[in-house]
């Protein structure tokens, strides 16, 4: 593949008239950036979701989340 030519060349401007540019471009802009946009979601998609808070365990301490609860030790009743 060929690189094409570009069909203008690029403005001979300072970096300052540059960044003053980009500037004015950035404020004009800016109202429109912030506004919220509603995204619609189609009526015939439902959504699955997991519980909306986390139950504890009884023999999870509170201070130990991070690991997961032990077994307790089986007796020697059955052997």
């Amino acid at each position: 593949m060929r690189k094409q030519k570009r069909s203008k060349p690029l403005p001979n401007e300072t970096s300052e008239q540059l960044r003053a540019r980009l500037r004015q471009f950035a404020l004009a802009t800016r109202e429109e950036a912030l506004q919220t946009v509603t995204v619609p979601f189609p009526e015939h998609v439902s959504v699955l979701a997991g519980p909306l808070r986390v139950r504890k365990r009884e023999n999870e301490s509170p201070d130990d989340p991070g690991r997961a609860p032990t077994c307790k030790a089986k007796s020697d009743v059955n052997r």
